[in-house]
């Protein structure tokens, strides 16, 4: 057997026995007297160097010995383990083969990120409160915010827990706080300050009286803001996928990409007539997508952002052009619409405050409970 004492002893068999009478317990080799006793020593010496090699770099690599890996390796059996950067990189191949879009962008983020900060690769269990800790101080004093970093550390969680259930992480080296482990690294400490804008009444009816005839270029932008606006805040990559197919009976039915809720929202005349602007042969309802190039998630996914990023300089110049001092980007319909809903006086567990929620999800929530009557009359006075 070959032994070995680390914190506790481990031996593993090397094949070989012998008679008590031939066998030297003090040197641990093999007496003369035994069948093949000098090709069989210089076996067991082999084996004794080619363990201290394994074991020796186990010290250069900082780590601390593990029997199971050791085993492998001296078995040459192939290593199934994986440092941290190489299962981060497999996870964002996967998340592209399966056309993850939003995933895939928020990985690479984080990815590049963290590798800026601790540029050499490590094993999982080098993933601790003090890495994570590190990692989140040096973000700060790059400027980031609390939300953004939070997103960021989510991701390198996600990449974590995913390592566990595939056998590359280890739950007892875990780094984040649990019921069970306190000082672990918390993620929910990093509190976002969200400070939505919404436009004030005033505002509102400048961006509504705003000359679309006399600013084609600005136009859609336009339309795009009040469609949102018109409808509880409709977020932008929902407006790009919408088809033809989700009008049915005078309402728009669609699915959040985000949450996965349901809407089904009645379709007023200005909405329609917003809709009726676009209305063409093709499949989606606004001329963001095309069907014959937009293929792929991913391809769709990068699409709706270039086009949202024309959005928001288009919305700023409107702003400029009508006097309107709040800073506004597309994000300000949704919020507007809920604000605006409040001060005409709507139940205030109808709105919940809508997109003043810290976490928009608690805003669907509350909405979910009325049925479609209810939505309808709040949908007629926007």
């Amino acid at each position: 057997m070959l032994y070995i004492y680390e914190d506790k002893p481990y031996r593993l068999s090397l094949g070989y026995s012998a008679f008590p009478n031939e066998f030297d317990t003090t040197k641990g080799r093999f007496r003369k007297s035994h069948p093949n006793a000098k090709a069989k020593n210089l076996n067991i010496r082999k084996h004794e160097l080619h363990a201290s090699e394994i074991i020796e770099e186990f010290i250069r690599q900082g780590e601390r010995f593990d029997y199971q890996k050791f085993k492998k390796l001296f078995k040459g059996e192939k290593d199934d383990t994986r440092t941290f950067y190489q299962f981060f990189e497999e996870m964002i191949a996967e998340k592209k083969s399966l056309g993850k879009a939003g995933t895939l962008k928020a990985y690479k983020d984080a990815y590049n990120t963290i590798k800026k900060y601790h540029p050499k690769d490590f094993s999982f269990d080098k993933l601790n409160y003090n890495l994570l800790k590190g990692f989140e101080t040096e973000l700060f004093a790059r400027g980031n915010t609390a939300g953004g970093i939070s997103v960021r550390m989510r991701s390198i969680r996600a990449i974590y827990y995913e390592a566990v259930r595939r056998g590359y992480a280890k739950k007892e080296t875990n780094p984040y706080s649990t019921t069970t482990n306190k000082d672990g690294y918390a993620i929910s400490k990093l509190k976002s300050k969200k400070n939505p804008k919404s436009l004030t009444e005033e505002e509102l009816q400048k961006f509504k009286d705003f000359d679309v005839d006399g600013f084609p270029d600005l136009a859609n932008s336009w339309r795009y803001f009040m469609f949102s606006f018109k409808l509880f805040g409709i977020n932008f990559i929902d407006i790009c996928n919408l088809q033809s197919s989700n009008l049915t009976n005078g309402r728009l039915q669609y699915v959040r990409q985000k949450t996965g809720k349901q809407f089904s929202l009645l379709v007023t005349d200005e909405v329609l007539e917003i809709i009726e602007h676009f209305r063409t042969h093709k499949k989606y309802i606004f001329p963001i997508l095309d069907e014959e190039v937009h293929i792929d998630p991913i391809q769709k996914k990068n699409r709706s952002e270039k086009i949202l990023g024309q959005v928001n300089k288009d919305l700023k110049a409107i702003a400029k052009i009508q006097g309107i001092e709040t800073h506004i980007t597309f994000y300000t319909a949704r919020h507007t619409s809920a604000t605006t809903m409040k001060r005409t006086g709507i139940a205030t567990d109808v709105i919940s405050e809508a997109l003043g929620h810290a976490d928009l999800n608690t805003t669907q929530h509350y909405l979910s409970k009325f049925d479609n009557e209810v939505l309808d009359g709040v949908i007629v006075g926007l």
